[in-house]
């Protein structure tokens, strides 16, 4: 039994990581992990990624910007969610900044809105300082922020008692 590690060609994983990138936007950690995976030899791994950028095939950039929306129209994640997600994937703290800027903050703090009435209606036997202690901690797991939950949690409250 061999235990001898098998590499694959440059022109191999180029051709690879093409098809990988094609499929939906990717950021470098997961492009580079997947070049490992295949078996690229780690000193190409760093002209791969290069010539994917080159091709257009690789953007930051683009990475950030589709995360972002995609985490927050279809998962409902808050800032700090997204933030983490992207700090795991490696995107520096600049790039994470930048994209974050590019959500609409009425439509960022209405889709919380809408979040946590839908789970307030789950939650109608309870009595208010409980319902509101499981709406707070439900809105923190889903990444919002602490003082935007508390003024949405008591305007929520405050709608529904009159």
């Amino acid at each position: 039994m061999s235990t001898q590690k098998k590499y694959i060609s440059i022109s191999d994983a180029l051709v690879k990581a093409r098809r990988y990138c094609a499929y939906r936007e990717r950021c470098h950690y997961e492009v580079e992990s997947k070049l490992k995976d295949l078996g690229l030899h780690y000193e190409f791994i760093p002209s791969v990624c290069v010539k994917l950028m080159e091709e257009g095939y690789l953007s930051e950039e683009r990475f950030v910007s589709a995360y972002i929306r995609g985490k927050f129209n279809q998962n409902k994640w808050g800032i700090n969610k997204i933030r983490i997600g992207l700090q795991q994937k490696h995107i520096s703290n600049k790039l994470i900044e930048i994209g974050l800027k590019e959500l609409d903050e009425e439509r960022y703090r209405d889709e919380l809105i809408k979040l946590l009435n839908k789970k307030r209606r789950t939650l109608a036997s309870e009595t208010t300082a409980v319902r509101k202690n499981k709406l707070w901690r439900y809105a923190l797991q889903k990444g919002f922020e602490s003082s935007l939950i508390a003024k949405v949690v008591d305007e929520i409250e405050t709608d529904n008692q009159e």
